[in-house]
């Protein structure tokens, strides 16, 4: 149902608050020729919700809150609550509501769509925050929702798409950051693409219909038909341990990402994962443990898969052969990674992720609780990122076997004293070094190098010639 807006009492009489008036219905919406509507809207539209029918519109009048003289921005220059349904002139039928109709106008709070809409465009009713109600009861021709095109809706907490028969495509992050807490998806949707429910905050349940060849869900959660892809776990749903289904073989990219309510996830005795995908279980603020101890055919872990996660401790089994840039950044509370024993690509030591021989040190977990580190004196190279973020620590030895330290090795480490051994002949771009909108310039304490052909090293690297800083030893 919706709510009019709340109104201020007259000055001086706190007890007789302004009457709330509606105009129309949504069964009865008054009728307002186009050429007449800033009229209307100015001196007959009432302070509470105002259902209207506008007749004779320009089809050039909905190319988008751009332009100044669109449908759109009549409405939003009113300031007026509306309920809105609309005819073009000469009764044309409109298939396509183009890109950005109805962007930002945040008094429109809902909207009746005609039955010949084929399209709904990019971010055509993006960021309508007081967006309640979308009736698409007559939309049985409606194919294809666009790009962001509900994104930001805060108001919008349910859309009904079952009338939808030909609906067969929604694109990436339709629905992204809307107030949506349940959606159906109708049998005849054959694609949908990218963060359709991203940071969906009261999303409990997405419902596929049984009949659809493409897609399915359970429990709430959506899949492919098969159930061999995990494509979205809603953000809100209240359990916090959640078993994936031995059937599924990718999780996909975001598919968990920002799950809050999750502490746990578990995998079968009989689990068919193959691969996690980018950012699939990142932004988990509370996720302390994944059991990956049962993926006997893991075999890829791509970017950011845990990125800043609640992980206390993950095992890797002997089937990891690929672990993306980033997996494990900026978890704050990982203090351990243990990798099978007869996993030849990966190795661990004290909780410490390696390559299989230990000739490269892949990731320091940042919640480690040591202020001194000393690497494995096989270790020839330092990875990229390998150290971010490890606030913790305060000394860091180095084995006379390293060569080679990578991009933005330590960035973050802001109170590591690093001293080089003479062996280095390579250091990466910003290797002690990070710079972000969050925390701005960041270097470590110190960096103490034995010669200067180290030192021009560390410098060429973006860090600064400091005497306080930089110092030969």
């Amino acid at each position: 149902m919706l709510i009019g807006f709340t109104a201020c009492p007259p000055a001086g009489d706190s007890t007789k608050p302004i009457p709330i008036v509606d105009t129309g219905s949504l069964d009865n919406p008054v009728e307002v020729p186009y050429g007449t509507l800033e009229t209307w809207l100015s001196e007959t539209a009432t302070n509470g919700i105002n259902y209207i029918k506008v007749t004779e519109v320009p089809k050039t009048n909905l190319s988008g809150t751009y332009n100044p003289d669109s449908l759109g921005v009549a409405i939003k220059k009113s300031n007026k609550k509306i309920f809105l349904s609309f005819i073009l002139e000469d009764g044309e039928a409109l298939t396509e509501l183009s890109d950005s109709s109805f962007k930002s106008v945040s008094n429109l709070v809902g909207i009746k769509l005609p039955e010949s809409l084929t399209t709904i465009g990019n971010s055509a009713f993006k960021e309508c925050c007081r967006l309640e109600q979308v009736d698409l009861s007559a939309c049985s021709e409606l194919t294809t929702i666009g790009v962001v095109a509900f994104s930001e809706c805060n108001s919008l907490e349910q859309i009904d798409l079952s009338n939808c028969t030909n609906l067969t495509t929604i694109k990436e992050y339709a629905f992204s950051s809307s107030g949506l807490k349940t959606v159906n998806l109708p049998k005849t949707v054959t694609s949908i693409e990218y963060g359709i429910f991203s940071q969906c905050q009261n999303l409990t349940g997405i419902d596929v219909d049984s009949n659809n060849l493409n897609y399915s869900s359970e429990d709430g959660v959506l899949f492919d038909k098969s159930k061999t892809q995990l494509i979205c776990y809603p953000i809100d749903k209240t359990e916090s341990e959640y078993t994936i289904p031995n059937t599924v073989e990718t999780i996909a990219k975001g598919a968990f990402k920002f799950c809050s309510n999750l502490e746990t996830i578990n995998t079968s005795a009989d689990s068919n994962l193959i691969t996690i995908e980018k950012y699939a279980l990142s932004e988990c603020s509370n996720l302390e443990q994944v059991d990956l101890s049962n993926c006997t055919n893991l075999t890829t872990i791509k970017e950011y898969g845990f990125y800043r996660s609640g992980l206390k401790a993950v095992n890797l089994p002997k089937t990891v052969t690929s672990i993306g840039d980033y997996v494990f950044l900026d978890c704050q509370n990982l203090t351990n990674i243990d990798v099978d024993n007869d996993n030849p690509n990966y190795s661990s030591k004290d909780g410490v992720l390696f390559n299989g021989q230990k000739t490269k040190l892949v990731f320091y977990p940042v919640g480690k609780p040591e202020a001194e580190y000393t690497i494995p004196n096989t270790v020839q190279t330092i990875g990229e990122w390998a150290f971010v973020l490890s606030k913790k620590l305060t000394k860091v030895n180095f084995p006379n076997s390293l060569t080679s330290i990578e991009k933005s090795a330590f960035a973050g480490s802001k109170n590591a004293v690093i001293k080089l051994p003479a062996s280095i002949t390579s250091i990466g771009e910003a290797a002690f070094v990070l710079e972000n909108h969050e925390v701005g310039i960041v270097y470590c304490k110190k960096v103490l190098v034995p010669n200067n052909t180290i030192k021009q090293l560390v410098i060429d690297s973006y860090y600064p010639d400091d005497p306080e800083m930089l110092i030969i030893y």
